[in-house]
């Protein structure tokens, strides 16, 4: 039943919203004192072909959703993953797989490129074209060269980074996400600075 009304719940904030989404780390369950290490266990819990199901974490008896929300299929689900397990929920159910790498690591074409084979390797795996899975990334920028030593977000002046994330349709990337670099500055010019950047690299992206 709280599975039977989590998704209705969904569907009406889609209905509301045009767009809904849910964001996973482990700290975050973890905060409130849910353990997350079942969590592709549980999402997986949910493949089944009709409104009939019992599994090991949930269960739907005779649960046929009506009144859907405004798009026929229903939301999109967007998971983000970057291990095997997840891979393969992704290829299996996923309509946008999202990726992300440590900042230590660093967003660049050739961190994320293990992560778009072990990706398709997983659609090839569940019979399914890669092509009809879009690819999203989120990404750290850095603007002000605010980062620590070790840290490797993509840092630069505007045109720098636009051109950072332009290269990420070498790897298929449709759409990518970026969050300023944390802590935000504490003064308000360096915000408006940050925003103004953040400003000019969007119109760079969008004229390719």
């Amino acid at each position: 039943m709280k599975a039977f009304i989590a998704l209705k719940s969904y569907e009406t904030i889609e209905d509301h919203s045009r767009g809904n989404g849910r964001c996973h780390f482990r700290l975050e369950p973890s905060q409130i004192g849910v353990d997350a290490g079942a969590f592709g266990s549980r999402f997986g819990d949910r493949d089944c072909p009709d409104h009939d199901f019992a599994g090991e974490y949930w269960s739907a008896r005779n649960a046929d959703l009506v009144l859907r929300g405004p798009r026929p299929q229903g939301p999109p689900i967007v998971i983000a993953a970057w291990g095997p397990k997840m891979m393969q929920l992704t290829a299996r159910f996923a309509d946008v797989w999202n990726g992300w790498v440590p900042v230590e690591q660093g967003p660049s074409v050739e961190s994320f490129r293990p992560m778009v084979a072990e990706l398709e390797r997983a659609c090839q795996e569940v019979g399914r074209d890669p092509a009809t899975l879009r690819r999203s990334l989120d990404i750290q920028v850095d603007q002000l060269g605010l980062y620590d030593e070790g840290e490797k977000p993509i840092a630069g002046s505007s045109e720098e980074i636009a051109e950072a994330i332009l290269a990420f349709q070498e790897i298929g990337v449709d759409e990518v996400r970026c969050y300023p670099y944390w802590p935000m500055p504490e003064t308000p010019g360096d915000r408006q600075k940050m925003i103004e950047s953040m400003a000019k690299i969007v119109d760079l992206v969008h004229t390719g």
